[in-house]
């Protein structure tokens, strides 16, 4: 305010400028905020749903890890690209059960259609051998 002015008269252009850019920059501040929180919300809930969703493939797998007409990798909804692999393991320790009984590995990859990975998940189970 100018010092011979009157003091009801209110403030001066270059104060109300100044205000409007102090205002700016934190509005600005905060809106930048808030769109990295929903970007950061969105890519949590993909990835929840889509470990939800690889956990489900794995363990239709694990119901009968010998079935033939259950395929290792295929695409769901167009929304998630998915594989398994099932790899055996050796013994962790030498046993006179080693012919009978084997342990295998199933891990199951799911990635966004346009190829992100999104959730690995793993399992292992015990089978007979044939």
């Amino acid at each position: 305010m100018n010092r011979g002015a009157d003091p009801d008269a209110g403030f001066s252009l270059l104060e109300v400028l100044v205000a409007l850019a102090v205002l700016s920059l934190t509005l600005g501040a905060i809106y930048s905020a808030y769109g990295s929180g929903l970007s950061s919300a969105r890519t949590a809930s993909e990835r929840l749903d889509a470990t939800l969703f690889g956990r489900s493939k794995l363990e239709e797998l694990l119901v009968d890890p010998a079935a033939e007409a259950f395929p290792l990798q295929g695409i769901y909804e167009e929304t998630w690209a998915w594989e398994a692999r099932i790899e055996p393991l050796p013994p962790l320790a030498p046993s006179r059960y080693d012919d009978l009984v084997v342990t295998y590995r199933v891990i199951m990859d799911v990635s966004s259609i346009d190829g992100r990975p999104l959730a690995q998940l793993e399992a292992a189970f015990l089978a007979t051998s044939d």
